[in-house]
């Protein structure tokens, strides 16, 4: 039985990997990682949050980072992908949970 569930799990996950979304977030992926612009705006935060956190103030210059890294067309796009394929596998979870819990509750 469990070489029978992995097996649809592994179906699943096929199945986000062949869909659109989940190929468009790995495209945009990509454009992120060779787009300087891009990767220096988010360097520049991920340091500016160590330096938060050795308590330098520099909460102002991280918000103001973040909202240009937010504000980029492309970042925006990428993280709408992100949160697209995060609602997919959050919706097969509660399908899944729900369906098993119907069926715990019918015997």
């Amino acid at each position: 039985m469990n070489n029978e569930i992995l097996n649809k799990v592994d179906e699943i996950i096929e199945l986000i990997n062949n869909s659109d979304d989940y190929k468009e977030y790995l495209k945009l992926k990509e454009v992120i990682s060779n787009n300087e612009e891009i990767t220096s705006l988010i360097n520049k935060v991920k340091s500016l949050q160590k330096e938060i956190v050795h308590g330098y103030n520099k909460e102002l210059e991280l918000q103001e980072t973040l909202n240009t890294l937010n504000n980029h067309p492309i970042y925006r796009e990428y993280n709408n992908k992100v949160i697209d394929i995060n609602n997919q596998i959050n919706l097969i979870e509660t399908t899944l949970n729900n369906y098993i819990n119907k069926k715990i509750n019918e015997n």
